[in-house]
């Protein structure tokens, strides 16, 4: 056996590795949860955490904060959007953003992730309070 042969069989196990942690991120840890609202929701709550916020932002025409803590989270509640895919509205109202008149005006935020697709599919924002 040469050091070609031995390229080609550690990126082969590589490879394989790799589509079993894809396989993972992409499908929900726990099958009895998949049509389960609070379960699903819980389950996908950090990659939404993760990719809802940047999206939000890029919402925001002026200076914003978000003001949530551990005690008072991102995301408040959460929907069904559609079921039968598994997509998820995350909804919060922890955003502060100065508006033309220059005062601090809270939003309420949506982020619409598909569990299927491990990724967000919608953001909304919209001035208010839940």
């Amino acid at each position: 056996m040469n050091n070609d042969d031995n390229i080609i069989k550690l990126l082969a196990i590589c490879l394989v590795i790799g589509l079993i942690i894809l396989a993972f991120a992409l499908y929900p840890r726990d099958e009895s949860c998949s049509s389960d609202l609070e379960c699903l929701a819980q389950d996908y709550l950090p990659a939404a955490s993760e990719q809802c916020p940047g999206m939000i932002e890029k919402l925001s025409q002026y200076e914003f904060t978000w003001t949530f803590s551990g005690q008072n989270p991102r995301f408040q509640t959460f929907e069904w959007h559609n079921e039968l895919n598994k997509e998820i509205i995350y909804v919060g109202d922890r955003f502060k953003q100065f508006n033309p008149q220059e005062i601090w005006q809270n939003y309420i935020y949506q982020c619409t992730f598909d569990t299927q697709q491990n990724k967000v599919i919608d953001v909304k924002m919209y001035a208010g309070v839940l």
